[in-house]
């Protein structure tokens, strides 16, 4: 009896701890710049660009570029 009202305490503190332990193990993007641009044509035509920097955990810099366009 004892062994099993301690694994029902430890089960829900292992779970919580796994959710925790995965973003410190994995690490985060860090943001360093971001540029939008939006542009509307005479036609209606709305062009959205969007220009992402982030520092990846691993020190390496990278470029995330990203283009809409919505046509009426």
């Amino acid at each position: 009896m004892f062994r099993r009202t301690i694994s029902r305490r430890m089960f829900p503190l292992a779970l919580c701890a796994s959710f925790l332990a995965v973003p410190v193990l994995s690490g985060c993007e860090k943001e360093v710049a971001k540029e939008s641009t939006t542009v509307r044509k005479s036609d209606g035509t709305v062009k959205q660009e969007e220009t992402k920097t982030v520092r990846n955990p691993d020190g390496t810099i990278t470029e995330k570029k990203t283009e809409r366009t919505n046509n009426p």
